[in-house]
Parts: C-alpha cells; structure tokens; sequence
C-alpha cells in the first residue's frame, strides 16, 4: 500500500466516524517526519477514542503497522504514527490551543469533508507524471 492509498484509507476512516474539520498536510517536501499529517475533531472523548479505534482496526484489517499510539486513555488529543502519515485527533478546544494547522502553514494542504476529491489532492503528483511523458 503506498502512503497515498494509507492516507486515503485514513481519511475514509475519519469520514465514516464523522470526524469534524478534517485538514490534510502534504509535508513531503517540508519534513522528515511524515509524508502526510492529517488532524481531526471529534466531538468527545469517546468519539475521538472511536476515531482512533477505527484507524488502528483498518491498520489490523490492511496488515499495516500502527508505530506509535498516544493520549488514548486521555482521549483529548490521540497521536497516532503509522509511517509515512501522522495522525493527530483532537478535542476542538484543544486544538485551537495548539493550532498544529500554523506548523505546516508551508504545506499543500486541502479542508476535507464528504464532498471533498481527496484522489485529487493525493494522487496529483502520478497524474502530472503520466501527462508528461505523453
């Protein structure tokens, strides 16, 4: 699975949880860490721990290893590092302490809802690739 179609899987999963302000960061060319930092809100503790649950499932399901997993028992604001995506869900207030979006302000990034391409965004890099060598 390359680390678009995990991103996509994980953006799906945070979809279907409905998982509100959904924010996608491509930091490939700006960090070491990740190729992708994806962050979400949940509304409660429970389902930002439903959220988490979900991704580490499609992990288990996909045969995918989960690198790290923090804040779970908290349920405020759960980190979880699968590679080449860094996952961050977490409570609203919380979040706009911290204002993580301001780190990867350099970034490509796209605001993903139900009706968003994310493909688009994703795989963009592959289609301009295929125009090229026509």
């Amino acid at each position: 699975m390359t680390e678009e179609e995990l991103c996509k899987s994980i953006i799906d999963v945070m979809l279907n949880k409905k998982s509100q302000d959904i924010q996608l960061f491509n930091v490939k060319e700006i960090s070491l860490l990740a190729d992708y930092i994806a962050i979400c809100s949940g509304t409660s503790k429970v389902h930002i721990q439903a959220i988490a649950n979900g991704i580490m499932e499609l992990a288990k399901e996909k045969n995918l290893k989960i690198y790290g997993c923090e804040g779970m028992k908290e349920g405020l604001w759960i980190l979880l590092d699968a590679g080449t995506v860094i996952v961050h869900l977490m409570n609203p207030i919380i979040r706009q302490f911290y204002n993580l979006e301001r780190l990867w302000a350099n970034a490509n990034s796209i605001s993903i809802d139900e009706k968003t391409n994310v493909d688009l965004f994703l795989f963009e890099h592959n289609l301009v690739k295929a125009n090229e060598t026509i």
